[in-house]
């Protein structure tokens, strides 16, 4: 979030199933805000997030996940990056890289797949 605060847990498919909200990717994030945090009175312009996610974590607790790291040309994982904010008197409000459809915003069926390329672009080995 703006004030580079992460919610990094592990969810095997949604948040009824098995999950470890302890586990932690150790990612690294900066943010650079565009305005003032926390002053609703004010127009702000945005802010900006730079995230590193250590390959090593995309098993989570799942060590038999069929994934090559470092991915391969041709590679499809799923990956979902939501931005919540939750006013002091209105209900929580959510926008999100695929559409949220469900309450839970964990669940692999409804990420969006990400494709590896090699340097051309080319997604074909």
């Amino acid at each position: 979030n703006p004030h580079n605060a992460h919610f990094d847990a592990w969810f095997a498919t949604n948040r009824a199933g098995e999950h470890d909200t302890a586990w932690s990717a150790e990612m690294k994030s900066a943010v650079v805000a565009n305005g003032t945090l926390d002053n609703r009175a004010d127009q702000d312009t945005g802010w900006n997030v730079e995230i590193a996610i250590p390959l090593a974590a995309v098993h989570g607790r799942d060590q038999a996940m069929k994934v090559n790291i470092p991915p391969q040309t041709g590679d499809a994982w799923k990956l979902n990056i939501v931005r919540a904010d939750k006013p002091a008197d209105a209900p929580i409000a959510a926008s999100s890289w695929n559409q949220i459809s469900h309450s839970d915003w964990h669940g692999l069926d409804r990420m969006r797949t990400i494709l590896f390329g090699d340097a051309s672009g080319a997604t074909k080995p």
